[in-house]
């Protein structure tokens, strides 16, 4: 699937497809080999959100930063895959909606409890998202 991107549109669509993904893919296989050592919910909780954290760019001093970041990183790869259309296996830098999406992923693929939720308790964006992971039988 391919829309070509304007020269001005700002519009960007990131994508879910486990089966045309490659670094989604990489990732999938390598949350499946390294789970088999995740004892605890806590345990695969807390390496997901690291491996999460690692592949979408690390921290950011603030919100502002991360965002000028996630621009960035995103013209370059709408320009180079000439699609707005973006992998998110590709995003080398992501805001929290895409860390949320891409942390629930991985999650469902080692039967980890948690959903989305709308809001961010880091950002003030509306259109931020979290994973809430639950712990425990309540």
């Amino acid at each position: 699937m391919s829309v070509k991107p304007c020269d001005n549109s700002s519009v960007v669509v990131v994508a879910i497809d486990k089966s045309r993904d490659p670094g989604l893919r990489e990732l999938q296989s390598r949350v499946l080999s390294l789970s088999s050592n995740w004892i605890t919910i806590k345990d695969a909780t807390d390496q997901l959100a690291n491996l999460v954290y690692s592949r979408m760019g690390g921290g950011s001093s603030d919100e502002e930063n991360l965002g000028i970041r996630w621009k960035e990183c995103s013209e370059i790869l709408k320009s180079c895959l000439q699609c707005i259309i973006l992998p998110i296996g590709s995003l080398p830098v992501g805001l929290c909606v895409h860390r949320a999406l891409l942390f629930k992923v991985l999650a469902d693929l080692i039967n980890l409890p948690c959903r989305i939720a709308k809001g961010c308790k880091y950002c003030r964006k509306d259109m931020g998202a979290s994973c809430i992971v639950q712990f425990g039988s309540d």
